[in-house]
């Protein structure tokens, strides 16, 4: 199969996630509603714009498609673990051919415990150990913990987690069990040396900052009286509130 694009036009890039699994969920009338994990966030407004101006491709496709005339490409794949096959094909197809946001190569180096080694070493920055590995036995977590030099407490997550889902903190060698109440058998999960962030007064502070290029931008700055900090934590303040206890 042959698609042909329009010139200034490009192609909307997605995928079925390895494991063939996406969340769904009863939405308004009854309809179902598809919740795809791990994918690019655009406001709701650009997104539409971007359809306009693109033809969407779905990996893996039924039948071999052959595009013409792409002159760009936006992947909304986010992650390499749960879109690893996806990207390798985006990769191989259109790595070096085409501009492509999001590209498949920067993806892959996110991993939580890439992006820590890409880090170490910068004057007056603290960056946890993490180290990714594959939960196949009961101690493999303990395995893991040994074998890298860790001290307690360190967090550990399934490699696919963005959410905090099955996220666990473990602060002595007795909670160990608490693993055994997730989902962990078989999955890559991720352990990162845990370091208190608390701040003089008590208060835990995490910042979400994006950069486009070399610009920076401050999505939001929260603040809580937990370690745990999410959108829907109770105790969370106001950005602006967060920003200015950041700021001083």
């Amino acid at each position: 199969m042959s698609v042909k694009i329009k010139k200034g036009k490009g192609i909307l890039f997605d995928a079925i996630p390895d494991s063939g699994q996406v969340m769904v969920k009863v939405a308004q009338h009854g309809r179902p509603l598809y919740i795809w994990p791990n994918r690019l966030g655009f406001p709701e407004s650009l997104l539409p714009k971007i359809k306009k101006q693109s033809v969407p491709f779905l990996y893996p496709p039924q039948t071999p498609v052959e595009y013409k005339g792409g002159s760009w490409i936006v992947n909304m794949c986010a992650d390499a673990d749960e879109y690893r096959n996806a990207l390798i094909g985006l990769d191989r197809a259109f790595g070096d051919k085409i501009p492509i946001f999001n590209h498949p190569r920067a993806v892959a180096m996110t991993r939580r415990d890439l992006s820590a080694k890409r880090l170490a070493g910068i004057p007056n920055l603290v960056v946890p150990k993490c180290v990714r590995f594959l939960a196949d036995e009961n101690n493999s977590f303990q395995r893991a913990f040994e074998a890298n030099g860790f001290n307690y407490p360190v967090l550990v997550r399934p490699a696919k987690s963005q959410t905090g889902r099955d996220l666990v903190k473990i602060d002595n060698p007795f909670d160990w069990p608490k693993i055994y109440k997730t989902h962990w058998q078989g999955k890559p999960h991720f352990m990162t040396q845990y370091v208190d962030y608390s701040n003089t007064s008590g208060d835990f502070i995490k910042s979400r900052i994006v950069y486009v290029g070399e610009r920076m931008f401050v999505r939001h700055v929260k603040r809580a009286e937990n370690w745990r900090i999410h959108n829907q934590t109770a105790s969370s303040k106001t950005t602006d509130e967060a920003w200015e206890a950041y700021q001083r």
